[in-house]
């Protein structure tokens, strides 16, 4: 009986500590909001996505564009602030067997280092869109591709906008 307590109390503790967490990074940035996988895929097919580049996910979330690249061969970077979302992406690419692919940080997209990409994702709150330009005009190299879904990022060449709300652009210096 004392088993059964306890494993119920943890149960409750990881619950409150994902609840505390949530709440914690509703304000220090943009809410969790899963992408939907059709738009994952959308996304990604856009793109025309190879094993050559590299991706960036600003704000992954449950990792599920990081997944999804990283099982097309894709090398693939998450930045997270919410450590509960970051070890939930570590498990699915561990259950995906794409965890060699993955490479996640728990810490704001802010101080990602963007160099390198040549793919970068953000599914972030129009307010939040301006210093994420910024960013990206400053760090990206030429000719990069920067995907946003359902808000546009002012300042970037606009390449495409698909009905589902994706919109594709492409860094130009």
């Amino acid at each position: 009986m004392d088993l059964i307590l306890f494993f119920l109390l943890l149960i409750c503790f990881v619950f409150a500590l994902f609840a505390f967490s949530l709440s914690i990074s509703f304000f220090l940035g943009p809410p969790f909001v899963p992408t939907p996988k059709y738009i994952v895929q959308e996304m990604l097919d856009l793109i025309n996505i190879s094993e050559k580049d590299i991706l960036l996910d600003l704000g992954s979330g449950d990792g599920a564009i990081l997944i999804e690249a990283a099982k097309r061969g894709t090398y693939s970077v998450g930045y997270e602030i919410n450590p509960f979302l970051t070890f939930l992406t570590k498990l699915k690419a561990r259950i995906n067997r794409v965890h060699k692919n993955i490479e996640i940080h728990t810490q704001s997209y802010q101080k990602a280092d963007m160099r390198n990409a040549t793919i970068v994702f953000c599914y972030n709150l129009p307010k939040f869109m301006i210093s994420v330009s910024k960013k990206i005009k400053k760090e990206l190299p030429e000719n990069s591709r920067v995907v946003s879904y359902k808000f546009p990022i002012r300042g970037l060449t606009l390449v495409t906008k698909t009905k589902s709300g994706i919109f594709l652009y492409k860094v130009t210096k």
